[in-house]
């Protein structure tokens, strides 16, 4: 059999097509083949479960114009609570802070996330603006001691 005359450029043409097809396709031909291998990755988890798991729905939380806090809204939605203690400084406004990015990340989910802060409002003069997000409340019962 004899090879036909291509031109280098066509050779060279036809080359950087299968390595960029190979780019795309290599990923999943590995992906495929691990995963008919059994292989699973481990989970990356850091953080430990609240033991034994509270229902803070009986629990009256108090809001700075009164009302109490609604456990159920009018849309299905998950309550971040922070649970602060009587000295929380400038540390605990950083993580506020943080946690309400969290909720930012969450793009158009983040309406379907809020932010609750139970306990005194820390003494700091300027809170950068970390609690801005949070509602504010207040309460008495005793099932929040444990935390």
């Amino acid at each position: 059999m004899q090879r036909m005359n291509v031109p280098i450029d066509v050779r060279r043409g036809r080359r950087q097509l299968l390595l960029i097809v190979a780019v795309f396709f290599a990923p999943m031909l590995l992906a495929a083949i691990l995963a008919l291998s059994g292989w699973v990755p481990s989970a990356r988890s850091h953080g430990q479960p609240i033991v034994p798991q509270e229902s803070f729905a009986g629990l009256k939380v108090s809001l700075a114009d009164g009302k109490n806090w609604p456990w159920k809204a009018a849309t299905p939605q998950y309550t971040l609570m922070a649970l602060v203690g009587p000295d929380c400084a400038a540390a605990c406004l950083y993580k506020l802070y943080m946690l309400h990015n969290a909720q930012v990340g969450l793009n158009k989910s983040s309406k379907n996330l809020r932010l609750l802060y139970v306990g005194a409002a820390p003494v700091v003069a300027d809170t950068h603006g970390a609690l801005q997000s949070w509602m504010l409340g207040q309460t008495r019962a005793a099932a929040l001691l444990r935390f």
